[in-house]
């Protein structure tokens, strides 16, 4: 059943777990994350074509809108979003370490992602995702519809808030 509304539960669903907002200081931690993903799906679908310099630049322009979750001090998950368009706001990036997949956090952080994004004046939020990624199945779940491709190999996601 999709949820059209997600709202951020207060409480983490893992033990010892706190949002915050990104710093530059969580910069290094974050790509590290984003690298241990991300990298191996790019290069899976776009061989050659991941950039550690762009990725970390991408990271690093787009702090005001990073969430970060850290459990005994370290970062282990983390979102960051923009405005696409006046009315449209783009997840470009959520990452959860493996261990802590499939344990509620992803849909935690995807509830303060809308809620941030509606409070921002957003009446809808997108996604662009790789076809063979898992997290399609969360993101269906969550009421996102598939609205396009973003190249050969991700489609687009959209939902309304």
């Amino acid at each position: 059943m999709a949820m059209n509304n997600i709202e951020p539960q207060s409480k983490c669903p893992i033990d010892g777990c706190s949002l915050r907002p990104a710093t530059c200081a969580d910069i290094p931690a974050m790509f590290d994350l984003d690298r241990l993903h991300m990298k191996p799906a790019v290069d899976r679908n776009y061989p050659g074509q991941w950039d550690d310099d762009v990725a970390n630049t991408i990271i690093a322009e787009n702090l005001e809108r990073a969430q970060v979750v850290e459990v005994n001090g370290q970062i282990v998950a983390f979102y960051y979003w923009w405005i696409e368009e006046p009315d449209i706001a783009v997840l470009h990036s959520i990452q959860v370490a493996a261990s802590l997949q499939r344990k509620g956090l992803g849909t935690w952080l995807i509830g303060h992602f809308e809620a941030e994004a509606r409070n921002m004046g957003a009446r809808k939020v997108g996604l662009a995702v790789f076809d063979d990624n898992r997290a399609i199945s969360l993101y269906r779940r969550l009421g996102y519809k598939v609205t396009g491709t973003d190249g050969p190999h991700a489609v687009e996601m959209e939902k309304n808030l």
